[in-house]
């Protein structure tokens, strides 16, 4: 890709420099070796200024450092041991893109018949020599001392073996007996090798290796020099063979079989004992290898430490054991690692063309409007050398675009941040996105404000009792201690519940911690209360009555927005206008005048749980000072951070069937919230206006886009308007004429009346009733579901209850099925707006999981093989839904969410 890119900078250079090329002056090139005589441009060379050709300079240098100019090996070492200058070869990935270049050619040109006395006399694989009696050692082009000869390896047809010289006589790098002998050197690494600043004389010897066939050569151009042409072409051609083999394996029935009688020893079946069959059937090969391959890349539901299998594992003894058995071959060919990489750059490829044709699809499906949800904080904070967010997002954009070949700037159109000001600035710069705060990260804000350090002033009470509460459930982790909780559980009769070995993360996580510390009360209490010589029974001693029932109040106020925040906005088929009646359903709830806290005395059983155990009702008067205190800082950060809602929370509850129509009791607050009354009533409705007219805007930009497809289909049909110019003019009054012709304007439909018409879609849109229980039973896969479950009375009047419906109606199977047949305008602004993403937390876990891969335990292997693996593993599911079975063609695309 980046030799066909436009703003390749030599690229750039030859476009300049070729009106030039005309007038230019012939004159002689200071490079010894010139082969470009009709080039009529020449260079002053950067340290003794002669006039120089600039492909005789690449011979000498980078090719691609079109900066500076040489015209011999000595101005080459002058300049690199300047100080002030920095070797492009101290870069390990700059040399990838230096080839042979006009040496290349002149040995291409070499008689195959000739001896290597003449080749050395023609100078053909040295293509300059200094010869400067200052010089140490006179070497040629590629740092190689001219006294080794080497050349290209005769009656080799192969383009590999223009950089895998053979030398004229092996060569030993020791001076012991059993030293071992090289036969070939690798020129592209010893021009590395040599120009590095201050390399010793012999730096070339680690360009030294011993090739036996051509594949040892295609094996190292692979690993070593995959961007060179040569070994990108090789590449290439692999993995497309792989490919045809992995489609070849898997289009088989999976469990088919083909014989194989070569394996039956005839001269066996006396010693069988009788009624013993020797397996003649088994997997081929190929299928070994594609099925196991897949089991490495694909095993576990989730990348752990554990659960991560390398390559190594199929290396193992046991393994090998367990194939020979499974396939009855003493002498099966287990995958080889070659071949592993091999299939994992062939997948990782498949992966790259069906998500560009996805992307693609959906881009066409919405008309071409922005509908991809950007999640980038984690850039701002983590393995980035830049906080600028010019910077961050230059990276991400031209990282999509080198992996699936996309422009992302015109499809993103929400952009999901932290609370960072940096992460806030970043979302700014793609312009015409909507910035979206992670849901999470205000949800854990809002918790932590509640029990620690928050504006209203020091806490230490929340975060003493958090810290006592971790040691008690972290006392738990030795196996002794373990098993003995477990024998006392048991006696009396108590839930199995093995303590939370917690760690200072998310508040929300210290709810969790709440709960399950409540749940264990009485285990814990009859632990210590009979402890051995090793306990220490101050570790339950130092919770108190009064803190008992802070945690028991203090669970009662949060566990609302707890759930939220560990549940409800993490999961991945949450809906967004769902997410917004859950947060104002919770945030009425703090409001309210009774909490309701566990039970702590309550009676327990072995299948009691947080969501079983009994609670009661209190007054808000009546929590305890901590828990009071609790409750106010709480409300006071919701109210800060999650009480306003946005006109584009308004956009997605209109878009929603379920919630159209209750949207101003999803808006209103609650009556003991602050800020209520004329001014809050107010504030409401404008927020509801500004939201139904950017739908409108919306929508309108959707239905053009819409029409104009639907007028370049018609066009396309052949159905233009004739050309009447070509019409005779016919005056005899013989002739008899009928009505004239009147032609359709195929562009009679005019700006105002689009608008017009797209308002008219969107007010039969608002009009329209759905009967959700006839969609439920059509949708619900129990026989049992009544309609008692989704209507409620309130207030003399049957209502929608919309909890039922998020329970028991899919909106986008809904879409799919009725509303794309009469609303597709609505239809699609819904496939996007509803598919807004509240929380980065899918990209936190393939964060972490690519920390536990390309960790220090990891470091033998090769980070693009990692990165590869984790984007195939956590997208495993995505690609099953959009190639099943694994066809070649994208089957579908509905319900894969895109981010």
């Amino acid at each position: 890709m980046a030799a066909v890119k436009l703003g390749h900078p030599f690229s750039k250079f030859l476009l300049d420099q070729e009106a030039n090329q005309v007038c230019g002056t012939l004159m002689k090139c200071a490079f010894v070796d010139c082969i470009n005589p009709k080039l009529s441009t020449l260079y002053p060379c950067t340290v003794c200024e002669r006039q120089v050709h600039h492909l005789c300079s690449n011979d000498l240098f980078d090719p691609e450092n079109i900066a500076v100019y040489f015209c011999s090996v000595q101005c080459v070492s002058s300049w690199k041991a300047h100080p002030g200058e920095k070797s492009v070869y101290d870069d390990p990935d700059a040399f990838e893109i230096v080839g042979p270049g006009q040496s290349r050619r002149r040995l291409a040109s070499q008689d195959s018949e000739s001896t290597i006395a003449e080749s050395e006399d023609s100078g053909c694989s040295q293509s300059s020599v200094d010869l400067t009696s200052d010089s140490r050692v006179q070497v040629d082009a590629y740092g190689i001392p001219v006294k080794f000869h080497h050349y290209r390896q005769l009656r080799k047809r192969d383009d590999v073996w223009d950089i895998a010289h053979v030398l004229s006589s092996p060569y030993a790098t020791g001076d012991d007996d059993d030293a071992e002998c090289f036969t070939h050197v690798r020129v592209l690494c010893a021009l590395r090798l040599t120009s590095r600043r201050n390399a010793s004389e012999d730096a070339w010897e680690g360009a030294l290796r011993k090739f036996n066939h051509t594949s040892n050569v295609k094996d190292h151009l692979v690993a070593k020099h995959s961007s060179h042409p040569i070994g990108k072409a090789e590449a290439t051609k692999r993995v497309k063979r792989v490919r045809r083999q992995l489609e070849d394996a898997f289009s088989q029935v999976p469990g088919s079989m083909t014989t194989d009688m070569t394996s039956v020893d005839h001269s066996t079946k006396g010693s069988m004992k009788q009624g013993a069959l020797k397996k003649l059937w088994g997997p081929s090969n190929m299928q070994l290898r594609a099925y196991i391959a897949k089991w490495l890349i694909n095993d576990g539901k989730h990348i752990t430490v554990t659960h991560w299998l390398p390559y190594n594992t199929v290396t193992s003894e046991s393994f090998r054991s367990l194939m020979e058995v499974a396939t009855g071959k003493p002498d099966v060919v287990v995958l080889s690692a070659q071949t592993f990489n091999d299939v994992l750059a062939a997948s990782f490829l498949r992966f790259r063309e069906v998500t560009k044709r996805l992307l693609e699809m959906e881009y066409t499906s919405v008309y071409k409007r922005p509908f991809l949800n950007l999640m980038h904080d984690m850039w701002a904070a983590v393995f980035n050398e830049s906080h600028d967010s010019g910077v961050v997002q230059k990276k991400i954009s031209s990282r999509i675009v080198v992996l699936y070949d996309v422009d992302i700037g015109c499809m993103a159109h929400f952009v999901m941040s932290d609370t960072a000001p940096a992460a806030r600035k970043l979302s700014k710069l793609y312009e015409d996105a909507v910035p979206v705060d992670c849901l999470m990260h205000v949800l854990n804000l809002c918790l932590v404000s509640s029990g620690r350090c928050t504006p209203g002033g020091p806490f230490p009470e929340g975060a003493n009792l958090v810290k006592k509460t971790r040691d008690l459930n972290n006392y738990f982790k030795t196996p002794q201690r373990v098993e003995r909780l477990l024998r006392v559980q048991q006696h009396y009769g108590l839930p199995e519940l093995s303590a939370m070995v917690d760690r200072d993360t998310r508040m929300a996580s210290t709810v969790t911690l709440f709960q399950k510390s409540i749940l264990n009360y009485p285990a814990l209490k009859a632990y210590f209360q009979r402890y051995e010589a090793y306990d220490d029974p101050t570790v339950f001693a130092r919770l108190s009555k009064e803190n008992w029932q802070t945690i028991v109040q203090g669970e009662a106020v949060t566990h609302m927005l707890a759930d939220l925040a560990r549940i409800e906005v993490q999961r991945e088929d949450q809906i967004s206008s769902e997410l917004l009646v859950l947060m104002r359903l919770a945030c009425d709830r703090l409001n309210a005048n009774q909490f309701r806290p566990y039970d702590v005395d309550a009676l327990r059983t072995p299948r009691t749980t947080a969501k079983t155990l009994p609670r009661t009702i209190i007054d808000a008067t009546s929590l305890c000072a901590s828990a009071a205190i609790c409750l106010g800082r709480i409300k006071a950060q919701v109210q800060k951070r999650l009480a306003n809602v946005s006109a584009e929370s308004i956009v997605v509850l209109f878009l929603d069937p379920r919630t159209k129509d209750f949207i101003d009791s999803v808006v209103q607050r609650s009556t003991d919230s602050p800020g209520t009354g004329d001014a809050g009533m107010t504030e409401e409705k404008g927020v509801i206006e500004e939201g139904w007219m950017l739908l409108r805007r919306s929508h309108s930009a959707v239905f053009q886009a819409m029409y104009a497809a639907a007028h370049e289909v018609h066009e396309s049909a052949g159905e233009i308007s004739p050309n009447l110019d070509l019409v005779p003019s016919m005056d005899d009054d013989d002739m008899q004429c009928g009505a004239p012709l009147t032609l359709e304007d195929a562009g009679r439909w005019s700006l105002s009346s689009l608008h017009q018409e797209a308002d008219e879609v969107l007010d039969r849109w608002l009009s329209h009733n759905v009967s959700w229980v006839q969609v439920a039973v059509q949708q619900a896969d129990d026989k049992g579901m009544t309609a008692e479950v989704m209507l409620v009375r309130r207030n003399g009047t049957v209502r929608w209850s919309l909890q039922g419906l998020f329970k028991h109606v899919d909106v986008c199977q809904w879409f799919k099925k009725v509303g794309a047949k009469h609303f597709p305008s609505v239809a699609a602004l819904a496939r996007v707006w509803l598919g807004r993403v509240s929380s980065n937390s899918f990209q936190e876990r393939v964060f972490s999981t690519g920390g536990l891969i390309m960790s220090s335990r990891r470091t033998s292997t090769d980070n693009e093989r990692d990165k590869m693996q984790v984007l195939l593993k956590q997208n495993s599911s995505a690609i099953k839904r959009v190639e099943p079975h694994g066809r070649s063609s994208v089957v579908s695309i509905d319900n894969v969410q895109v981010s």
